[in-house]
């Protein structure tokens, strides 16, 4: 996307892209579309960091009660 581009441009690293594994999709995260059972099937959420961190792993966590899956990383000063 646009923004993806232009976070990446001012130098911040996507964290997922970095040291995930997989497509990291994050929604929807309840397991259901409306009433239609539905996997993640789209990655819409991120952790963006700067070059002062190095990112060891990241990966999507468990649902939460949230419509999305959150995203978690290992980040090293």
């Amino acid at each position: 996307s646009a923004e993806h581009r232009l976070l990446t441009r001012a130098g911040l690293q996507d964290a997922f892209r970095e040291a995930g594994w997989g497509f990291g999709s994050t929604f929807p995260g309840a397991g259901r579309a409306g009433s239609l059972p539905a996997p993640p099937v789209v990655r819409i959420d991120y952790v963006w960091a700067t070059s002062h961190f190095a990112v060891s792993r990241a990966w999507v966590g468990p649902a939460v009660g949230s419509d999305h899956l959150p995203v978690l990383a290992e980040l090293h000063w």
